[in-house]
């Protein structure tokens, strides 16, 4: 390890001894640390996790174990998959994740559930409940259908 980066690190960490989180005091970003060293930013967790474990790709992600972003004690941190990452959040994907039953209390089962892609560019799938997807379409097509006014029409002569 190069001593000047360890230096720079203990100029930026506060230790916390009940929570062992090793708090980064420098620069945050919505929470996360911001390292400077030799005139390149990183973010603080990905660059005290390379110095005192490994390499990191640009792929890997870094799940903080102690739920504190600002935290950059490399045995708080663990490689995951984006996936991973995602789920063990509090963002709405992580939540609706642990939901059993849609909004209405239909139970999601294999045969009461389809996966519908969130969008054109969106990558990502969700649950749809059929009891209630059947429901909005038979009440959409009880709707009556209003036919046009001849008067009303383009084609319709003076």
């Amino acid at each position: 390890m190069e001593q000047s980066k360890l230096t720079y690190i203990e100029q930026k960490v506060e230790r916390i001894t009940e929570s062992g989180c090793w708090i980064w005091i420098g620069r945050t970003d919505f929470g996360y640390g911001t390292a400077w060293f030799n005139k390149k930013r990183t973010k603080a967790h990905r660059f005290v996790y390379e110095v005192y474990k490994d390499a990191l790709t640009k792929e890997d992600q870094l799940d903080h174990l102690c739920r504190v972003r600002c935290c950059v004690n490399p045995e708080h941190l663990e490689i995951v998959t984006p996936k991973v990452n995602i789920l063990r959040g509090i963002g709405p994907t992580a939540i609706n994740s642990f939901k059993s039953s849609c909004t209405y209390g239909h139970e999601f089962t294999e045969e009461n559930t389809y996966y519908v892609r969130l969008g054109k560019n969106i990558k990502g799938m969700r649950r749809v409940c059929r009891t209630c997807a059947r429901k909005r379409t038979n009440m959409w097509r009880s709707y009556p259908k209003e036919k046009p006014d001849a008067k009303t029409t383009k084609n319709s002569s003076n």
